[in-house]
This record gives C-alpha cells, structure tokens and sequence, in this order.
C-alpha cells in the first residue's frame, strides 16, 4: 500500500469507529473500539496538527499561533484521555484496569508531553502486568519519559533494569545510548565518561558486524539492531571528546573529535554515512576548529562600543581572577529562555565566589537597531537579568568571529581565572544546564582548565 492509501484508511477507520460511539452509548463492543480508535489517533496524531497547521495557513495567510497550536494539542490528546477514563469507569470495583488500556493512557500522556503522568502510568502497567507484551518497549519508552521530565536518577535505574533483563532487545542501542545522556544531563560527568568507555567496543563491534559482549555475556543482535547501532558509533568519539573538553583533558577531547572527523569522511567516502553522521561531521568540525584555536588560550577582548545595554559591559580583559560564562545567542528565541535562566542562578549563587556572565547577541537585520536594542533590553529585563547583555552592532560580528560562534545561533564559552578559554559548547539548551553547573564549580574550585 501506498502511504496515501494507508492514511485514507486509517480516516476511513476513524470515521466508522466514531459512527459506532455516536450510535451505541451502550454498545457491546464499545471498549474494544475505544481502545482501536485512541491507538490510531495517538499514532495519527502528528500527522493531524501538521494537516491542521497547514490547513490554517491557507486559510488564514499567516502560520498558525503556538498558543493556538497548543491549545488543539491539549484538547486533542484530552480527549483521547476522557475516551479512555470511559473504558476504566467501567471496570467492575476490585478488578485490575486492562493492561492495554492504562498503555494507552501511558503513550498519550507522552505525546501529550505530561511526562509526569507518563511515567506513574508506565510503572503501573510493567509492576501490574507481568505477561504484558512488549514490557522492553514499555520500558523504554518509560526511559525515555525520565529522560524527558529529568528525572536521571530513575532513568539510570530503568536503564540498568531494561540492560538486565532485555539485553536481546532491538531497542538496546538505544538505551545505552540514553543511559550516557542521564549521566551527562544530571551532570555526573566522570561517570558518563566510564560509561561511554565501557560501552565503545559494544558499538563498534555491532556497528561492524562482528560479535557483540555485554558485561563479559555474549549478546544476540539483529539485522536491525546491528542498522541502530550504526547512529551510535558515528557519535561516540564525538561524546567522548565532548566529556573530555568539558573536564578539561584537551588532549583526550582533540584526540576524540580527530577520530570522530576520520571515521565520519570514511563512512562518507563509503557512501555508508548516515543522517545524523551528516549533522555530527559539521558538529565535530566546529567543536575541534574551536578546541585548536581557543583552548588554553587568552581570551578575545569583547568590545560592543555602545552595544551594551544601559552601559553595562563585560571584557575578559578585565576580568581575571575570575571565571566567565559567555552566552552568544539570537534575543526573542524561546531555545534559550531556559538557559539565560540557569545562568541567572549561577550567578546569583555564585557572584561572590568570582563567577561573571554576559550574553551577547546579534541584530535581526541591519534596521532600527536602538529599537532592536530595546527589545533586547526588554528581554533581559523580563527574564530579570543581572549580568551585562549587548548586542553586536557591527557589520562583521567580531566578537561572534573572535570565539568562532556561528552567526545566528547559540555558543557557550567558558574562560577560567587566568583569562584563558578553556570550554566552547554549540547551541546550549535545557538539557545542558547540570553540564554547565559543573564546568563553573569546576573552574571556580579548581582555578585552571
């Protein structure tokens, strides 16, 4: 079947199913449909906001606001929930609620992104229904959902049980994977550095089709499996250069992202690279150009002229004897609201230790630039910031060029009390705030790299 095919049947399907609750309040089989209809809208349901959004451009002339597209989100997945709720009401009083209903309500709470509730929900059905299938894609997904709602402490513990009990799982590359990521989000940085050690030879036995072991057992991979694996071993050196750089081994991070650019063009010479060996081929490049340049070095003069909001200006020049966070990235970009946040509590909690910030953006085009200083002014405010905010006026963007920042998108740089850079992260969101508390206690403990 062609995927249009498949999607008229899928509306075909929907449309008989919503006939029968319209027609059978009571209907014999009206659990089953319920069950039958809310699987098909939760796996149609990126597929309806793309349409709707699409849907109201043509109407409308302009792209859909995201409050509105939130709101038809929220009431999309509400009622795949109150659907569902009708099913368990029904449950005679002391009887458990089915299994593959509670599943449901578990992925639509995900798509929905109440991560929350997705996990409560995830748990209830792996400790309620021992015989349920698919308990490693459940318990995956419940990793992925900590994941999401931060919670790395039960992430790391859901992982080691899925590698405990489903280490012959399509879904394993995946988990190793996502247990890295726990302990880097959490911030465990040594530790994730001993994980991804211990894990390379796995991925890139897999990834070559040799044979795989796993805590000194043997493993079975598929076909499958083996295609999953490939993602991971075109980003492993990356992740190992990344953790090195960020506790300050230049040597190991340089050597790491060296590895991750040769093995990247020979997949690429291969015709073997993937998607997202593209987009880390372009990541490592930058990354390692910045380590060679930068680290270790002095840090650039940073001289906004009068780009500096109210006056109030930052140069690393004059600034040693204490560590420096630099934010560049766009004002009125919603990517990095949560981590001007983060920096606003760092240095909050860590002014008086020796810790300064700044940020420092681009225009949006070269007119009304005191308005487009405004506006950034008014971000800042809004976001309660303390620390000096600028924007660079001029043509070139030299600061941008100077920390070899890309124009238009986001760079963390550290410099320690020396004066010197010693940390350049690309495009720095949420995810990344427990990363960045570590470098800063680091560099303010430590006093070097």
């Amino acid at each position: 079947m062609t995927i249009r095919e498949i999607q008229d049947l899928t509306d075909q399907t929907l449309g008989k199913g919503e006939r029968y609750l319209a027609e059978f309040d009571k209907g014999t089989h009206r659990d089953e449909v319920i069950a039958v209809l809310c699987k098909l809208y939760i796996m149609n349901s990126s597929r309806t906001f793309i349409d709707s959004s699409r849907l109201y451009k043509d109407r409308n002339g302009i792209d859909p606001d995201p409050k509105w597209v939130e709101v038809m989100r929220r009431n999309y997945f509400a009622r795949i929930i109150k659907l569902l709720d009708e099913v368990v009401t029904r449950t005679p009083e002391g009887e458990m609620v089915d299994c593959k209903v509670n599943r449901l309500k578990a992925d639509t709470y995900w798509h929905s992104r109440q991560y929350a509730k997705a996990i409560a929900m995830y748990k209830l059905v792996l400790s309620q229904c021992p015989d349920v299938e698919e308990r490693d894609v459940i318990s995956c997904a419940l990793l992925n959902a900590q994941i999401r709602d931060r919670d790395h402490s039960g992430a790391l513990s859901t992982a080691d049980a899925f590698i405990d009990n489903h280490v012959n799982s399509d879904l394993l590359p995946h988990v190793l994977h996502l247990r890295g990521k726990a302990l880097m989000e959490s911030g465990r940085m040594e530790d994730a550095l001993v994980w991804w050690k211990s894990i390379e030879d796995v991925i890139h036995s897999a990834a070559t089709g040799n044979p795989v072991v796993l805590n000194g057992e043997p493993v079975q991979v598929s076909a499958k499996c083996r295609q999953d694996f490939q993602r991971y071993h075109e980003e492993i050196n990356f992740s190992l250069g990344f953790i090195s750089f960020v506790l300050g081994d230049y040597s190991a991070a340089e050597a790491s992202f060296r590895q991750e650019m040769e093995l990247l063009k020979q997949r690429q010479e291969d015709q073997k690279i993937t998607n997202v060996g593209q987009v880390y081929m372009t990541r490592t490049e930058k990354v390692y150009e910045s380590l060679v340049r930068l680290a270790g070095n002095r840090a650039p003069a940073l001289d906004l002229g009068d780009g500096w909001i109210a006056n109030v200006s930052l140069d690393p020049l004059q600034e040693q004897g204490n560590v420096i966070l630099l934010l560049f990235a766009p004002y009125n970009n919603n990517r990095y609201i949560s981590t001007l946040e983060n920096l606003q509590k760092l240095y909050t909690a860590h002014w008086a230790d020796g810790l300064r910030v700044a940020w420092i953006a681009i225009p949006k085009g070269k007119s009304d630039l005191p308005g487009q200083m405004g506006k950034l002014a008014t971000a800042a405010s809004g976001l309660s910031l303390a620390f000096p905010v600028g924007i660079d006026l001029d043509a070139d963007y030299p600061s941008y060029r100077d920390y070899n920042c890309a124009i238009g998108g986001g760079t963390m740089v550290a410099i320690n009390r020396e004066g010197q850079v010693v940390w350049y992260k690309m495009d720095p969101t949420f995810r990344d705030d427990s990363i960045i508390s570590f470098v800063v206690r680091r560099l303010l403990e430590s006093g070097g790299q």
